[in-house]
């Protein structure tokens, strides 16, 4: 593994959020500039295959505000896209960037999906990228809201209303495009089946199941679509054993755990087939109590020749909400690949992996962007 670490020059900007579209990776600083770099220049830099001195943004897109919003209403957290669409959002307004790679400005169209105004928030925002539907949380009032962003005339098609004490927090997407998950500010967890046409079932609600704090978390499911992962779980802890629960979607396993205040950070795997019982569990220091978790989204097999067996996992990265460390899991074995690495005195804002698997990029708070560059040897054999 190579790791590259590259500070941007931003001034008073923070880097936000990052995701891969394609060959591109793109980041979002707060004041409203997405980035735009080649996955490949930055791989090639940190394998030394390109010298620093020749790496380079290929173009920055200005997200273009209101003029009546003020400075906090400029400020972006959200970013996602697909193709030749770019989505960001501040915390009262969805934009959407068509044609984002065009080689002119004038080919690049910016318009806005919606808009709400104060004391309605925007709390999360996330992307169906198969099905092209985006998800928009927010509160006062606290809904869930769904759009076709292949439809500019009408695309809103979903809106469920939820009750005045039940703040959406963050939504985890379905790669399947089956369900989407909404992590609630009363540690529920509410599980919904959708098509694209706007129907929607509540398949599950687990009640006490996840701390608050952050506020919001970034968090990916595996390819397959088999586990839900909920970071910072107050069940399977590392301390202490939980009570027995005859409930829908209640862990009835013996390793289940009860949460004490000296208990580590601990991060759950539900699985969707089995009632979304507590198929394994990451415990980690409780110093890395976690705000990202991203799924690598590709399996991996590795291959024992001498007994004619393999095995297939998955990989997934989690980082530290205080201190810059970032770890990458195999689900197999439940161990890191390697010891953590704190790679920055600032938290780490966002991660997301190469649509290959076997690159993964992270943004700091101090806008450093860090490229882990792995060989096959590294991680596995993609399956």
């Amino acid at each position: 593994m190579r790791l590259l670490k590259y500070p941007l020059e931003l001034g008073e900007e923070k880097l936000k959020s990052i995701t891969v579209i394609g060959n591109d990776l793109f980041l979002l600083s707060s004041r409203g500039h997405v980035i735009v770099w080649s996955v490949q220049d930055l791989v090639d830099t940190a394998i030394d295959k390109l010298s620093i001195k020749s790496l380079s943004r290929k173009l920055v897109l200005p997200i273009k505000f209101t003029n009546k919003m003020d400075n906090d209403e400029k400020r972006v957290i959200f970013l996602s896209g697909v193709e030749k669409t770019v989505i960001v959002a501040s915390e009262h307004e969805v934009f959407r960037i068509d044609n984002w790679n065009g080689t002119t400005a004038t080919e690049r169209e910016q318009t806005s999906i919606v808009k709400y105004e104060s004391p309605c928030t925007i709390t999360d925002v996330k992307l169906d990228t198969t099905q092209k539907l985006l998800f928009v949380l927010y509160s006062n009032p606290n809904t869930i809201e769904m759009f076709d962003i292949n439809d500019t005339k009408s695309p809103s098609v979903m809106k469920i209303n939820l009750n005045k004490n039940v703040k959406p927090v963050t939504l985890i997407t379905d790669p399947s495009s089956e369900t989407f998950t909404v992590l609630c500010s009363d540690r529920s967890i509410h599980v919904y089946q959708y098509n694209k046409s706007g129907s929607y079932k509540l398949l599950n609600e687990l009640s006490q199941y996840v701390h608050v704090e952050p506020l919001h978390y970034k968090i990916s499911m595996p390819p397959q679509a088999n586990f839900l992962p909920i970071i910072n779980s107050i069940k399977g802890s590392s301390t202490g054993s939980a009570p027995s629960s005859s409930g829908s979607g209640n862990n009835n396993s013996s390793n289940a755990k009860t949460p004490t205040s000296t208990s580590a950070s601990t991060t759950v795997l539900l699985d969707r087939n089995n009632n979304y019982n507590i198929a394994a569990t990451i415990v980690s220091p409780a110093s890395n109590a976690c705000k990202v978790l991203a799924f690598s989204p590709v399996m991996y097999e590795k291959k024992n020749n001498k007994k004619n067996t393999s095995i297939r996992y998955n990989l997934l990265a989690t980082s530290g909400i205080k201190d810059g460390t970032i770890l990458v899991w195999n689900t197999k074995r439940m161990k890191p690949l390697f010891n953590a690495l704190q790679i920055s005195g600032t938290p780490i804002n966002d991660m997301v992996w190469s649509q290959d698997g076997l690159t993964l990029f992270a943004v700091s708070d101090d806008n450093v962007l860090f490229t882990f560059a792995f060989l096959p040897a590294d991680l596995g054999e993609k399956v």
